[in-house]
């Protein structure tokens, strides 16, 4: 039977991941692809990337802010501006901005391809302790012997997000990656990257679910411009028949690893597997878990400093675009060089 995914617009994929409510502002991205008038308020502040001398800087990302932020930020005291000033670069989106210009000048040095892709996704640690995954039922507790940190023995029972919630950030959910792992209360942060220097072109930060990886990759896969067909490498969690099912409706390949230990065997066969590319792009994908490494040490994203989706996808964003800019630096500075 076909998953009802199958056919489904990206706006009713995102209400399924429940996503609608954290919807920013269209991108210029978004806006120039979806027809939108070319005068549209898009000037976000320039940015500029210099490799020389293995240095990066960074202009004007402030300069051009809409008045509501200065105004709202203005005349505030110490105490009170760095939350004002957070607040104020949540509610305009300026990470996804940051990334998108960053983007934007790799793709004029003509760093990035616009054929090859790949997608991965991870658990972001949440800032949550297991302590406060508590039943959502649950009457009023005792007094704790400890305020600052209570005894809590949960042995034995038996705990899942349907039944239970974090008191302390309840948009986490309860997930491990594989068997073997630990649970853990977590978000799933998915990446696409372009396959020729491994620049991230795409985020987006979900709950964790069984099927929330490849909700993301169907919905990022719906984001890539133009309308030539392109290929999407992932590994064999994404190797499901509703996945290829949509991949190729969007007109997308599928470069899926296979997963012939799967009921039914694998999605692909011999028609996608034969060719050349499928095997490139499967050495490329790889690169993918680079990104990844990167920003849970240098961006410190192992465990997320936020809680919500709107606040941790938010910083998982602008660490994608730091990625991305340390990238650059390092693929410009090489050019120069053996030039």
């Amino acid at each position: 039977m076909q998953d009802a995914r199958v056919g489904a617009t990206r706006a009713e994929r995102e209400a399924e991941l429940g996503l609608e409510q954290y919807r920013l502002h269209p991108t210029p991205r978004e806006r120039v692809r979806d027809g939108a008038a070319d005068d549209a308020p898009t000037d976000d502040g320039d940015l500029c990337v210099r490799a020389g001398h293995g240095r990066q800087a960074l202009y004007g990302l402030t300069s051009a802010w809409p008045e509501a932020v200065a105004a709202r930020i203005a005349n505030r005291t110490a105490g009170h501006f760095a939350a004002q000033l957070f607040s104020s670069l949540l509610e305009f989106n300026i990470a996804q901005k940051f990334f998108d210009r960053i983007l934007e000048q790799a793709e004029a040095a003509r760093l990035t391809s616009d054929e090859h892709f790949s997608v991965d996704g991870t658990l972001i640690e949440a800032w949550a302790s297991q302590k406060s995954f508590q039943r959502k039922d649950q009457q009023e507790p005792p007094p704790p012997d400890d305020p600052g940190n209570p005894t809590v023995n949960f042995h034995g029972e038996k705990r899942s997000n349907d039944t239970h919630e974090s008191k302390t950030d309840p948009e986490a959910r309860l997930a491990r990656k594989g068997g073997g792992h630990e649970s853990k209360l977590a978000y799933c942060g998915n990446l696409m990257i372009e396959n020729r220097n491994g620049l991230v072109v795409d985020t987006l930060l979900v709950q964790p679910s069984g099927t929330a990886e490849r909700d993301a990759a169907m919905l990022m896969a719906e984001r890539i411009e133009g309308t030539e067909r392109v290929t999407v490498a992932a590994d064999k969690a994404y190797d499901t028949k509703d996945l290829v099912a949509v991949m190729r409706e969007l007109n997308v390949t599928p470069h899926v690893t296979q997963n012939e230990k799967r009921p039914g065997g694998s999605a692909i066969d011999g028609r996608t597997t034969r060719h050349a590319g499928y095997q490139l792009s499967q050495r490329k994908r790889k690169r993918i878990e680079e990104v990844f490494g990167w920003m849970k040490t240098v961006g410190m994203l192992r465990k997320t400093r936020h809680r919500g989706v709107f606040k941790v996808g938010w910083v998982f964003t602008f660490t994608a675009a730091a990625y991305n800019l340390v990238r650059m630096r390092n693929l410009l500075y090489f050019a120069v060089q053996s030039a």
